[in-house]
Formats: structure tokens, sequence, C-alpha cells
């Protein structure tokens, strides 16, 4: 609820005098058709002047933005003048906003420099007052612990362990393309030794007309087929030999 306004009030009050349907500027000097431009006169001093009986006053905070006698074109370019004055207002604003936002984030980096270069140093943990060199016996694990945390911070150790990790990285792909060769090398003689064998054996039957070594041919390309190619059985070879063998 608004109090009332108090005969106090209104005297104290700033009043605005028009004049056929313009305000009048500080001073009485001239007239204006917009407010923000208009004087302000005590009631006394608007009393006096409405005497003269071609002026009247009006309490400011009652008066229109725009006087009734107030051209148009004036009123749009004050209303151009205020938004100036609104645009000005906020990239002040925005600007002050970015001075403390530079601030704010350089403060930051220097906490962060300071916390990294606590963490690194040669001093106690202020976490679980653990030496630098016992980080690995922290409970919370390492680099999972506070102070591992706070020694990223500091780019060229952050970079280091980073570093480190893309080594270790690295080293067990390596071990495992390592071990996965051998193991290929590994297979490849064995097959090497089997085709070599399967080769003799073939060797000596075109070389002799031997029934059984023709069995054993059959039997051994079989498992070599099974074991290294599309995996036939081996007793197919082996009764068809015998058949050959029989007929």
């Amino acid at each position: 609820m608004t109090a009332p306004v108090t005969t106090e009030a209104l005297v104290e009050a700033p009043y605005v005098l028009l004049k056929r349907g313009l305000f009048e500027c500080p001073g009485h000097c001239g007239y204006t058709g917009v407010l923000r431009r208009a004087g302000r006169f005590s009631h006394e001093e608007a009393t006096a002047w409405a005497k003269h009986g071609d002026l009247t006053m009006m309490l400011a905070s009652e008066a229109p933005d725009y006087s009734p006698a107030c051209w148009h074109e004036v009123q749009v370019a004050d209303l151009l003048d205020l938004l100036r004055i609104e645009r000005e207002a906020k990239e002040a604003a925005l600007a002050a906003l970015q001075q403390v936002t530079a601030e704010r984030d350089e403060a930051r980096a220097e906490n962060d420099r300071f916390r990294a270069g606590f963490a690194n140093g040669s001093g106690p943990c202020a976490y679980c007052n653990l030496s630098r060199e016992d980080w690995s016996k922290c409970r919370s694990g390492f680099p999972g612990c506070d102070r591992a945390d706070d020694a990223m911070l500091c780019p060229h150790f952050g970079a280091e362990m980073e570093a480190n990790d893309r080594a270790d990285t690295a080293t067990s792909e390596l071990a495992r393309l390592r071990a996965e060769g051998e193991a290929k090398d590994r297979a490849l003689k064995d097959l090497r030794a089997d085709a070599a064998e399967l080769a003799g054996v073939l060797c000596y039957v075109s070389a002799h007309d031997d029934p059984k070594a023709l069995r054993d041919l059959c039997w051994k390309a079989g498992h070599f087929l099974e074991n290294r190619i599309v995996g036939i059985e081996p007793p197919a070879l082996a009764r068809a030999a015998t058949a050959r063998e029989g007929a």
C-alpha cells in the first residue's frame, strides 16, 4: 500500500513549469518538450512563477515524458538518444563484466599455480601428510588422490603424466603385437614343416607304386587339410585310398 503524500513531501518535491504546452528549461532559459531536459523548481519558486498567469506548475513525478506541444520529430530523436544511452550503458556493463571475469580467471590460474607448486614440492601432502616419494601409498590411490589432482594443474607435470600414460599404452600395445607376431611365426613354421613332410611323401608315392604309402599320404593330406586349410575329415580320404587299394 502506497503511503499518503503529505504536505511536507509536496513542498519538498521538484516541480516543472509549462508554458504554451512546453516545459521551461533549467534557469528559465528557453523551452523544451522533453521532460528529462526540463528544469526542476522548488515548490516556492514554481508557485511564484505560476502567479504570472501564463505558467502552470506540475509535480515532476506526474508530468508526461513529452509535453502536449512537443513535436513528433523531437520525441523520436529523444527516444533514439535514450536507446543510445541504454546501449552505451550495456556496453559499459559488459566491458566491466569482462574485466571482472578476466580478473577472476587470473585469480583462479594463480591459485592453480600455487596448488600445483605446493603439490609438486618436497613437503608433505596437505591432504594425507605423505611425502612426495610415498604418493603410491595414498589410500585414495595415485593418480586419483587430491594431491595428484593439484599436481596436474601444473601444465608441465600434467603433460609429463599424460606422456607417460601414452608411453605405457604404446608399450602394452607393442608387447601384444610382438606376442601375436611370434605366435604367427610359430604357426607358419609348423605349417611349412607339415607341407614339407607332405611333399616328401608325395614324391615317394610318385616314384614308387606303394599302396601303403598312398594310404599314408591320404591320411597326412587329410590331417593337413583339416588343421591348416579347410577341415576335411581324414577318414574319408583314408577310406577312398583303401577302396582304391582293394580294387
